[in-house]
């Protein structure tokens, strides 16, 4: 979440030190914006990025390497399914209990942090202040999605009854913003971490969607839902600062094999709201532009769909991706046809 809207001045891209550690260095960034296609680990750009990624976590020292390795190899599954389960079980319970109270479930959360995190994501606490953004008041990455999870929780229970999600999208929203921003393990401020925390979670992802207790749920929907969230949560703030257009996020999201559906996208927009909400120095001008931003995303993407009677469906197949490539070409010139007719009516 780019807090103050201005986190785009370095990334965790490495290249050697004089005294052999690793740091940042500049990219091009409309490239590190895109995630990880479902199926292109040999294009470039990802390729690229995952050796980057492996790169620090083979590189770095310590305790923080060794624990991200860990988790890379595969190694304690056992144990990190079982914190991030509790967790996701605590906050289900705190809805179902209709807690409201936030700082009482941040402290919950994070003074019980060795139960309820993996030890990999416990590594996020140890930024100190200076390596946070202001909007975040000093708080660490962990703190802040202990935070994210807690306001989550208030504004779920203030909604009417009709407007709770389903238990399924429960499960998925909760998951998605416990590991949203693992991707910020190294940096805080870097614009790839969405994309990060997928990586890093593979693992993760892949045992929590085969284990989700709703057996009837294919656990690919469960594991391409809980991507899109992370991957794209930042989406927003990437448009609202002209790195990217609506027309650009629409066109990656194809590129990486998604066409989401409207209640996909809706548990974005709780997503973007409960991480706007555990952010206390966000200007309000932002948060604005962000909840206008994911309407507007939202409405092209129907419009789109209702124009070439595109199914609103979950998981389109490779030809549906692949005819949507041509169709979203045509359906923005159309648009902007449109609205250069309506700029010289109106004038």
């Amino acid at each position: 979440m780019h807090k103050e809207q201005i986190l785009f001045e370095q990334t965790a891209k490495p290249h050697d030190h004089a005294d052999g550690r690793l740091v940042p260095s500049e990219v091009d960034l409309p490239e590190v914006l895109r995630p990880k296609p479902r199926d292109a680990w040999g294009s470039e750009t990802i390729s690229s990025m995952k050796d980057r990624w492996m790169g620090i976590a083979a590189h770095l020292p310590g305790r923080k390497g060794e624990v991200l390795r860990s988790t890379l190899e595969g190694k304690s599954l056992e144990g990190d399914y079982r914190a991030i389960t509790q967790t996701v079980a605590f906050i289900y319970d705190a809805i179902l209990k209709g807690e409201s109270d936030v700082e009482y479930l941040t402290a919950q959360l994070y003074d019980n942090r060795e139960t309820f995190f993996p030890l990999a994501l416990q590594e996020m606490e140890h930024f100190g202040p200076q390596d946070v953004s202001g909007a975040h008041e000093g708080r660490n990455p962990l703190l802040h999605t202990c935070v994210d999870m807690a306001e989550y929780v208030a504004e779920i229970v203030a909604a009417p009854d009709a407007a709770r999600p389903s238990d399924q999208t429960l499960f998925v929203e909760i998951t998605a913003l416990l590991l949203h921003d693992y991707g910020k393990l190294f940096d805080p401020k870097d614009p790839t971490h969405g994309s990060g925390s997928v990586f890093w979670s593979e693992r993760w992802i892949t045992g929590l969607a085969e284990t989700f207790p709703d057996k009837r749920i294919d656990p690919d929907i469960i594991s391409y839902q809980l991507k899109f969230l992370m991957k794209f949560h930042d989406l927003p703030g990437n448009i609202d600062l002209g790195t990217i257009t609506v027309e650009d996020a629409v066109k990656i999201m194809l590129d990486e094999g998604y066409v989401p559906s409207s209640q996909l996208l809706l548990s974005l927009e709780r997503i973007q709201e409960a991480d706007m909400r555990g952010t206390p120095g966000m200007p309000q001008q932002f948060r604005t532009a962000n909840r206008r931003i994911l309407r507007e995303l939202r409405q092209t993407l129907i419009t789109l769909k209702e124009q070439y009677h595109i199914a609103d469906q979950i998981i389109p197949s490779e030809e549906l991706i692949s005819e949507d490539k041509n169709l979203v070409q045509q359906f923005f010139a159309l648009l902007a046809a449109e609205q250069a007719v309506a700029a010289e009516t109106s004038s």
